[in-house]
C-alpha cells in the first residue's frame, strides 16, 4: 500500500513523527471499516445467492485485513 510506505517515510523525519503516527492511527481505523463493509456486503452476496461478488468481497474484506495488519505493525514499531 503506497500510503503506509509515505507515512512510513514521514515517520522516519522526527519533526513529522507526530503527525505521521496520527495519519497511520487513521489509516488503520479506516482499514477496519472498509474491512467491515467489505464482510457485509459478503454476507449479502452469499444471501442473494451472488457467489461472484460473494468471493470479490471476501477478496477485499481479505485484502483489507492485510494492510491493516501491515499498518497495525507499523504503528507498534514506529509510534509505540
Amino acid at each position: 500500500m503506497d500510503r503506509i510506505e509515505d507515512i512510513n517515510d514521514q515517520l522516519r523525519n522526527p519533526a513529522d513523527q507526530a503527525s505521521g503516527c496520527a495519519s497511520l492511527s487513521s489509516l488503520i481505523e479506516g482499514l477496519r471499516e472498509a474491512q467491515v463493509l467489505a464482510e457485509i456486503m459478503a454476507e449479502a452476496a452469499y444471501q442473494a445467492d451472488n457467489m461472484d461478488a460473494h468471493r470479490r468481497s471476501v477478496d477485499a474484506h481479505n485484502q483489507f485485513l492485510s494492510d491493516r495488519h501491515r499498518a497495525e505493525d507499523g504503528y507498534r514499531s514506529l509510534c509505540g
